[in-house]
């Protein structure tokens, strides 16, 4: 089919996935959709602050001591990323402890939901007796 441009159109029919792999797709969960716990989200704010502080006050010491600015650049560099490969590897512990317990939360109800279906099974043939 041609437009009036004279190009031809694309058909918009898209093949439609079988049901199979839409369950699938629903079923999985995308970190960047999961909200953040507060204790995560403060942590990392905490550390960007803390970097921001850290820069601005070696910056500002070293040019109140009249430091050449290749110095200056190093030394906040430095400090930086020094601060901020500490700063990451903290929250990265709080971050992986808050999402394994999230974890371990959500599956203990599974297993007490289980439990407990297998003791109504259990009485259940027992009572009809």
């Amino acid at each position: 089919m041609k437009t009036e441009n004279g190009i031809a159109a694309e058909s918009k029919e898209t093949p439609k996935p079988d049901s199979k792999s839409a369950r699938s797709a629903s079923n999985k969960i995308r970190w960047d959709d999961l909200p953040l716990p507060v204790l995560v989200e403060f942590t990392f704010t905490m550390s960007v602050i803390i970097l921001i502080i850290l820069f601005l006050t070696i910056v500002g010491l070293s040019w109140l001591t009249n430091t050449k600015l290749l110095d200056i650049a190093i030394r906040a560099g430095v400090s930086t990323l020094g601060m901020g490969g500490l700063l990451m590897l903290i929250t990265r512990q709080i971050s992986s402890g808050v999402l394994d317990a999230n974890l371990k939360s959500d599956e203990k109800p599974e297993q007490n939901q289980s439990d407990e279906l297998e003791g109504l099974e259990s009485r259940s043939t027992t009572e009809v007796r």
